[in-house]
């Protein structure tokens, strides 16, 4: 009696307890199913699979992104950005031979084959003798007469690498999450059945870093780009020179955009997102980047924070700006910078407006004495004030 009492008092103290469920370590049970184990979590064994997926072959992010996201991914979506993935070469052109009907309209509805190239190709398979190759002809040009109205926004990105074609998307989305309706919540948002691309640049810094979130997120969910890698591109080319160099989120998002292209360009050699920072040419990159600005932001736009809106070419006009921030020279210059210091030329004192906020000078100090044998206007370029260089080279007057 006493043995059974006992029984009864234990049972009445663990009712009190909470049983102990296993909790996944890595989503914290966020993903589904809901139970599942930490080996068997999709935040990993999804993305993998993603990752390994061959041409052709669906992606599955729903587990993976939270549900505005993911329903803004329609399946066509998901598609191009697999075969832009793993087509390496975006200028290689798409091989149509012994392509079946239905691999020419898939090829097409994702960016891979031009309109044009693709009823050239039907139209060589129509005038063949072969009933079958006849068959497939007719069947491609009726596709084509169907989407005949769709595909020119879609052939506009068919030069487009995979990268920039994500971040196309993600400025839609951003864009799409601004707006009153959000359609795309529930996959009817024409931005979200587009295979095309609009980049909209962002029009606050909240939105471009909102942006740049979506960004990592697609491309990790995706199995294109790991959110480590992703990270350290966008630390080389945004976050540090916004850091150190006062950049805008205007000139930070040109940036972005001109160094993916330039990891997509095969004609400028063999670079990838996780080098190309080291790699690039940072000179011309930033040009770019500055040219892109004036293009997107119009007058608005702005390379540096110290800046006044309106002024050309992303700053041109600071250098002779009165009001620009009272910083004091730190004895560091700009290597890379393509254009002479005044200060350092004639032996002046640095203007603040020709420094950055951390007190770098924004121009190169180097010697600007008229040489020969360097070509038109060829100077020096030493590392010593013009009056005392000793090139022997120098001249009084540029070589014309």
């Amino acid at each position: 009696m006493v043995q059974y009492a006992s029984i009864l008092v234990l049972l009445f103290v663990f009712s009190f307890f909470d049983v102990v469920h296993s909790v996944c370590t890595i989503c914290f049970d966020n993903a589904q199913p809901a139970g599942h184990a930490t080996g068997d979590c999709p935040f990993t064994t999804m993305v993998a699979a993603n990752a390994a997926a061959v041409a052709g072959a669906a992606l599955a992010v729903t587990q993976l992104l939270g549900v505005k996201l993911s329903n803004f991914l329609t399946k066509p979506v998901l598609d191009r950005i697999s075969n832009l993935r793993l087509k390496a070469d975006p200028y290689t052109p798409y091989d149509c031979t012994d392509k079946t009907s239905a691999q020419i309209t898939k090829a097409v509805g994702n960016g891979l084959l031009s309109l044009a190239d693709a009823a050239a190709y039907a139209a060589e398979l129509v005038e063949d003798a072969d009933e079958a190759l006849n068959k497939r002809g007719n069947a491609i040009y009726q596709y084509l007469n169907m989407k005949n109205q769709d595909l020119p926004a879609a052939q506009a990105q068919v030069r487009t690498g995979c990268l920039l074609y994500v971040l196309g998307k993600a400025s839609e989305y951003v864009i799409a999450m601004s707006s009153a309706t959000k359609k795309f919540t529930i996959g009817e948002s024409s931005a979200s059945s587009k295979l095309s691309a609009v980049l909209t640049p962002p029009k606050t810094e909240s939105a471009f870093h909102h942006l740049l979130q979506v960004f990592q997120q697609i491309l990790h969910a995706t199995g294109v780009v790991t959110f480590l890698l992703s990270s350290k591109f966008l630390t080389d080319v945004v976050y540090t020179p916004m850091a150190t160099k006062g950049w805008t989120f205007m000139m930070a998002f040109c940036n972005v955009n001109v160094y993916l292209a330039r990891v997509e360009d095969p004609t400028l050699g063999v670079v990838n997102i996780g080098n190309v920072a080291e790699y690039a040419a940072v000179d011309s990159l930033r040009e770019d980047a500055v040219l892109l600005g004036t293009e997107l932001y119009g007058k608005s736009f702005r390379r540096l924070r110290v800046e006044p809106s309106g002024s050309p070419q992303g700053g041109a006009a600071l250098r002779n700006n009165d009001d620009a921030p009272n910083v004091e020279w730190n004895n560091t210059f700009s290597k890379d910078s393509k254009s002479p210091c005044h200060a350092f030329t004639f032996g002046g004192p640095h203007k603040a407006a020709s420094l950055l906020p951390d007190g770098t000078c924004k121009y190169n100090h180097k010697c600007t004495h008229w040489v020969s044998g360097k070509g038109k206007n060829g100077q020096c370029g030493g590392p010593h004030r013009k009056d005392n260089c000793d090139d022997a080279k120098r001249c009084d007057e540029p070589e014309k």
